[in-house]
């Protein structure tokens, strides 16, 4: 996805507002035919697993939900 990142809007699996999820970097958007559609990025918070993320692609809204994060003990969390 190239240019502007867009706004995650952050919610738990129960469907309660988190917040807004910052995206630090690239994201990068990856939508297969017949496939994964996966989101990819790096931030300061760690959303937990089931998570939802929702955001806004040319028009169309898109959900993504949390299936990993890559936690080191210091710095940026892999989404």
């Amino acid at each position: 996805m190239a240019g502007s990142v867009p706004t995650l809007y952050w919610f738990d699996r129960w469907d309660a507002r988190i917040g807004l999820l910052r995206v630090v970097g690239e994201l990068v958007h990856t939508e297969e035919l017949n496939g994964e559609d996966t989101l990819e990025f790096c931030s300061y918070e760690v959303p937990t697993k089931g998570d939802r993320l929702l955001w806004l692609d040319n028009g169309t809204w898109r959900e993504h939900v949390v299936v990993r994060t890559d936690e080191p003990v210091a710095g940026l969390c892999g989404v």
